[in-house]
């Protein structure tokens, strides 16, 4: 009676082996597509994201280049072109109209094409400090870029807001430290940006428009600060929902939306703002009709694209880390307005824009805690750097000038 007894205990636990076993072998598989499905999606998003970046630069390259043929052709019909007054009224009405179609390209992209996945409503009507503020500062720095392009060209326009980085870079720390603190690295990687820009400066065939300058300058402040202080707005909100045990979407496509909406919202209340300015200014200082018959598609429509791929790249990144894509989107912008344009290119030139280049991979590499050196040799490495590259510039051009008087 015992050996029957044991026989029959004895399947039974080889049973509940193997079915442990077969449990584990499930759990396992079910371990491994999950990681392969994690990893496609993880693919997948940054294809999407380079997508993207690649679509920014472009939209942002051929604006540039349909912003200086507009410019000239204004430039060329008017006799007072060099008149403040009259070339802000123009680029006030330019400005003002890009606005707007960015603001109805949002609402179309939402309301036809997001909103067939999620059911967020997109209120234009708030009107919080915060948005009035960003709204302001999206306008300003919308017409002072469209401003430079009246007394510069299209490259130089670029090269003078590669300084951005350091704008944003100060005012991070200032309204945002809690996104990380000021590593040696970081501002190597800044000087050499910043550096290699005022070298492309320095080196152009013709001095610079004080103008130019100032609204390049006034510009990139403006964004700069609209980047950092919508940053600060959505770490705001998400520290809050955090508090009252709210998640915070965290899935690619409820960021892009949250983008679209605030690319929507932005160009709304700036076009108002702007579009008001134009209205009063075209009054004082006369309608400029040339100047409004002269638009064409180029100009209304690059404008709004490139913005909304660029504020989609923001709820994708930190302000900084979107200043620093923002100085590759120059490098590209200037190379192609270079080439549009039949622009002379020099060595010089392109030692300049790979040094930008070279602090760009440097912010990245030190983003990610890969630090090869380490303390003070980062600073110094940087100017070691840009004083070997503003003495090869100098010994580049100084050669170029005595060909052309020979």
């Amino acid at each position: 009676m015992t050996l029957q007894l044991e026989m029959e205990i004895e399947p039974h636990g080889d049973s509940r082996k193997d079915e442990e076993e077969q449990a584990f072998l499930k759990s396992k598989k079910e371990t491994e597509e999950d990681r392969l499905q994690a990893s496609i999606k993880a693919v997948r998003f940054l294809f999407l994201v380079m997508c993207n970046i690649f679509l920014w630069y472009f939209t942002n390259g051929f604006n540039g280049i349909a912003m200086q043929s507009y410019a000239k052709t204004v430039r060329t019909h008017d006799s007072h072109s060099d008149m403040i007054l009259i070339n802000i009224s123009i680029m006030a009405a330019v400005t003002g109209l890009q606005l707007g179609i960015g603001a109805l390209l949002g609402y179309i992209l939402l309301k036809g094409v997001i909103s067939r996945f999620t059911k967020t409503e997109v209120n234009l009507s708030s009107l919080t400090t915060e948005e009035v503020i960003a709204g302001s500062l999206h306008g300003i720095g919308s017409i002072s870029t469209n401003l430079g392009f009246m007394y510069g060209s299209a490259s130089l326009v670029q090269i003078l807001k590669l300084l951005e980085p350091f704008e944003t870079l100060g005012l991070s720390q200032l309204l945002t430290p809690q996104e990380g603190s000021i590593s040696f690295g970081v501002v190597s990687s800044m000087l050499l940006v910043v550096g290699a820009a005022v070298s492309l400066i320095r080196i152009q065939p013709k001095k610079p428009h004080i103008n130019s300058v100032l609204f390049a300058l006034l510009s990139g402040m403006s964004l700069s600060l609209r980047n950092v202080l919508q940053r600060k707005s959505h770490t705001t909100r998400q520290a809050i929902k955090s508090q009252q045990q709210q998640e915070e979407p965290t899935t690619p496509l409820k960021k892009m939306e949250r983008s679209v909406i605030q690319f929507t919202q932005l160009s709304f209340r700036s076009a108002l703002l702007v579009g008001g300015v134009a209205l009063v200014l075209n009054v004082l200082a006369l309608p400029q009709l040339h100047a409004i018959k002269a638009l064409n598609w180029r100009v209304l429509t690059w404008h709004p694209l490139y913005n909304i791929f660029s504020m989609i790249t923001l709820g994708f990144s930190t302000a900084l880390t979107h200043s620093l894509l923002n100085a590759g989107k120059r490098v590209f912008a200037i190379v192609m307005a270079i080439l549009w344009f039949g622009e002379d290119i020099t060595s010089a030139t392109v030692a300049g824009l790979a040094t930008v280049a070279g602090g760009g991979i440097w912010y990245t590499l030190e983003a990610k805690g890969k630090r090869i050196i380490g303390g003070f040799a980062k600073i110094f490495v940087a100017g070691v750097i840009l004083y070997i590259l503003y003495d090869f510039q100098t010994f580049i051009t100084t050669k170029n000038n005595a060909m052309k008087n020979a």
